[in-house]
């Protein structure tokens, strides 16, 4: 990154995952009480997650910062 500021940042990830929990059963999304897992807490990661609501949430996170 030439310029050293963080919005020109793009996001990067190798390993993704897609979940529709609305339209699909994930037994350790869907299930309740959650079961723990090795990474701990992942209540705030239960949801849909495909990569429209995943780039809107980067373009809200964006906005927000250059409040």
């Amino acid at each position: 990154m030439h310029t050293g500021d963080d919005n020109d940042l793009s996001i990067a990830d190798a390993y993704q995952h897609f979940f529709d929990i609305e339209k699909n059963y994930y037994s350790w999304l869907c299930d309740r009480p959650l079961k723990p897992l090795r990474y701990g807490d992942y209540e705030s990661n239960v949801g849909i997650f495909c990569p429209l609501i995943i780039w809107r949430n980067v373009v809200i996170t964006r906005s927000l910062k250059q409040c």
